[in-house]
Formats: structure tokens, sequence, C-alpha cells
């Protein structure tokens, strides 16, 4: 059925409009696509599958974020971190906030 499905989706090129210029990700790290993990912290980002193309795509819509997977976003200075490690400019004082404690 999903052969069948991806055939009769080929046929509407509109539903990929919203990944439209974007690079396709994977979880995998051997993968062709770009990798899907925070820079920072190595959490995985949250991602869409697209329903005709079968890739996936970066969720930039998702706020949510745990442990272990979050939501992207870019900061000010335009990398893309998760939502766990972004810090909006003007609040240096939450700045490492993430970052281990240092012990002596």
């Amino acid at each position: 059925m999903g052969f069948l499905k991806r055939l009769v989706l080929w046929f509407a090129p509109w539903l990929c409009r919203w990944h439209k210029g974007e690079p396709a990700v994977t979880y995998d790290p051997e993968g062709e696509a770009t990798p899907a993990y925070c820079p920072e912290c190595s959490r995985m980002l949250d991602t869409k599958e697209c329903a005709r193309c079968g890739k996936s795509f970066i969720d930039w819509e998702s706020q949510q974020h745990d442990d272990i997977m979050a939501g992207a976003m870019v900061s000010d200075g335009g990398d893309v971190c998760c939502a766990g490690c972004y810090v909006p400019e003007g609040n240096a004082d939450q700045e490492g906030a993430f970052d281990e404690p240092d012990v002596d």
C-alpha cells in the first residue's frame, strides 16, 4: 500500500511546498542526508516526514524539548540549535544555563 500511495501522491507536487529549499535530514549518522542533531548538546531535533516524497525535514514549528529530543531554533547568530540550548539575545545572564557546573 505504501508504494501505491506514493505513486498517487507523486502527481501532487504542491504537497512538497512546505519544505521547498530545505535539505532532508536523518538520525542515521552514516545517512546521505544532513544529521538532525543539535550541535551544542547533541539532542535529536524534531522532524516531520513529507507524505509525498517520504523524506524527513526539520519541524520548525515544534517548541517542546526534553533530555533526548527538542524542537529546532535559530540563534541570533544564525546557527541552528535546539529549544533547550536557545538563549535569546539580551538574556546573557541565562547563557550557559545548560552547561555542566565547574568542579574545582
